[in-house]
């Protein structure tokens, strides 16, 4: 079924994080399939394994993260291609990794040389994060310009650390060693921040990363990059691009620079016109943050072939503005089935699926970035306040509600 309907479309890619043991099960028996042996013999790795078996150990490792990622949003994109899903496609974009597997759907780069690449990316920046330790923490509740100013003045104490994603209006992520995000989210409260810390092994998109682009930089002098594709809105500087040798340098800036996915969500909404924005997962990290930047685009996450099936039209027309959910009467006796309803609009899924016991991670596949979303906005629903600890154990509806009922009783 086509679902173009002369609306201008933009195919979005996650990077990693949005991974998960088992994930390939559901496409195993899909004509697509076949792609993983094509990127397994490309990159010496056996990507099907990777997508089946590896348990959530395994895949936190960043270089195995990465193929994993790569491979399993190359199957998607095919099998969205084939339903008839894509539409009129008027750019790509993706977030970090992403954003090589958004240059292979533009046509920038074949199959085996983007492949090639991901793999040096993830062989590169894992060891320079093993050179050159450091960890990540997502930051609410202060703009790019506060958070800017904060890590500078780490940074002028001793401790590296910088800002590394912007990712939305109050979803914003730093990145340097542990001594510098430590100093930093204990002076982010002074100005009304939050800090939550991220499971990661490295200082990615920051100058720590100085030696993975070092290294990446012989990898990409061995691929061509198409003179002309698809749009590409690259994530150094949110413009969008439309072939070139440029990319060499591109990608490796990305690798110590921000991620301004924020800027690049405008620039495909804005400027290029994208009313309709298809997420290629796994997950639907970008999902959320996309609704609450380019208010009123229709929003597509496609993370598994059920999702595929049921989004073969968009699931809410572009012109139709998305209204916010009622503040809550912080006094008044708190509605599950309310909650529910809530929950299910921020994380964009069906409400059936928010279960009580439905663990937001392993069975909505939401990730730890659009999960810290729904408890941002949760806070503000419910006018209370969340901490780091409270943030990081709340994975299901029933803990949720049980949480805030004891706040709200106090």
């Amino acid at each position: 079924m086509s679902t173009s309907d002369g609306v201008r479309t933009a195919l979005v890619f996650p990077g990693q994080g949005a991974q998960k043991a088992g994930m390939g099960g559901a496409w195993r028996d899909t004509a697509s399939w076949p792609l993983v042996a094509e990127i397994s013999e490309h990159t010496g790795v056996d990507v099907g394994e990777l997508l089946l078996t590896a348990d959530d150990d395994t895949l936190r490792r960043t270089d195995l993260a990465q193929l994993a990622v790569f491979g399993y949003q190359v199957i998607v994109h095919q099998e969205a291609a084939a339903a008839g899903l894509l539409g009129e496609v008027a750019a790509c974009a993706g977030h970090s990794l992403g954003e090589y597997t958004a240059l292979y759907a533009a046509g920038a780069l074949p199959l085996a040389d983007a492949a090639r690449l991901v793999a040096a990316r993830g062989r590169a920046t894992r060891r320079c994060a093993d050179r050159s330790p450091g960890t990540m923490a997502a930051v609410v509740r202060l703009d790019a310009e506060a958070v800017d100013a904060l890590t500078g003045r780490v940074r002028a104490e001793g401790p590296d650390v910088w800002l590394a994603n912007i990712n939305a209006p109050g979803n914003l992520v730093v990145s340097g060693t542990a001594e510098g995000v430590d100093r930093f989210a204990a002076l982010a409260p002074e100005g009304g921040g939050k800090v939550v810390r991220l499971a990661v092994g490295g200082a990615f998109h920051s100058p720590l990363m100085a030696d993975a682009a070092d290294e990446l930089r012989a990898a990409l002098a061995t691929v061509e990059f198409a003179p002309a594709h698809t749009p590409v809105v690259a994530n150094v500087d949110a413009r969008p691009h439309r072939g070139g040798e440029r990319w060499r340098d591109r990608e490796l800036a990305q690798l110590t620079s921000p991620v301004r996915w924020e800027e690049c969500v405008r620039t495909l909404a804005d400027e290029l016109g994208c009313a309709r924005f298809v997420e290629l997962g796994p997950g639907r990290q970008l999902t959320g943050m996309i609704r609450r930047i380019a208010k009123g685009a229709a929003t597509v996450p496609v993370e598994s072939p059920a999702a595929l099936t049921a989004r073969t039209t968009p699931r809410r027309p572009p012109t139709r503005e998305r209204k916010e959910p009622p503040m809550a009467d912080a006094t008044a006796a708190l509605d599950l089935d309310e909650l529910r309803t809530f929950v299910a609009e921020v994380l964009d899924v069906e409400e059936e699926e928010v279960t009580d016991e439905a663990d937001f991670v392993k069975d909505l596949g939401v990730d730890s970035l659009m999960a810290l979303e729904v408890m941002v906005e949760l806070e503000k629903k419910y006018a209370v306040k969340l901490e780091e600890k409270e943030m990081k154990s709340i994975t299901t509806l029933r803990k949720v509600y049980d949480l805030l009922a004891a706040k709200l009783e106090k």
